[in-house]
């Protein structure tokens, strides 16, 4: 008798306004809010079809290049090195405090289709759509490879809702803190636009 070797894993992908599109490689850049205690982690998500060229320490992105999808989210954890396993709820960002549901939140996110950085290969085709609710579930599975699974809303009334999976490898970035000699020192990742 042999036995079945049955794959019982989610597809690797997301559906939003009726397409299918998946993510597959990301970044996470992690900055401490406050020492030993909560860090805020920007995950950026891309699909293939995007090139990161970094600079020669590995530490900030140079540029990025192509066109294709991106989930951004901002999340707070209680872990260094990237968002940690947990379901994060979405809390609401006030210049002055987060109110905090849990130990895990995300507080921002955009969803990127059909997008470029390269304003000349035509900035009218960006669709950028801003996320206001549901849920982020996390499995950390070490060596820098992150499970994600979404269930978002999207503030855009014409747009559905954002479900899916995406199991990547991430490219870890810790951001320095704060240099008293160049406190305007800037860093910077993918659509800040």
């Amino acid at each position: 008798m042999t036995g079945c070797n049955k794959d019982d894993s989610p597809a690797n992908q997301f559906t939003f306004n009726g397409e299918t599109y998946s993510f597959s490689q990301g970044i996470v850049f992690n900055e401490t809010i406050v020492p030993d205690s909560m860090y805020y982690h920007m995950v950026v998500l891309l699909s293939d079809d995007f090139t990161v060229y970094w600079d020669e320490d590995h530490e900030d992105i140079d540029s990025l290049t192509g066109r294709g999808e991106a989930l951004v989210l901002g999340m707070i954890g209680p872990e260094a090195d990237g968002p940690a396993t947990g379901t994060y709820l979405h809390a609401d960002l006030d210049l002055k405090k987060v109110e905090m549901p849990n130990l895990f939140v995300w507080v921002e996110g955009r969803l990127y289709i059909n997008y470029s950085e390269d304003e000349e290969k035509g900035e009218e085709l960006n669709q950028r759509y801003k996320l206001t609710d549901g849920t982020v579930k996390v499995s950390k599975k070490g060596s820098g490879k992150f499970d994600f699974t979404f269930d978002l809303s999207v503030a855009d009334t014409n747009a559905t809702s954002l479900k899916g999976f995406s199991s990547v490898t991430l490219e870890i970035v810790n951001i320095p803190e704060e240099d008293e000699d160049d406190p305007n020192k800037g860093f910077s990742f993918p659509f800040q636009k």
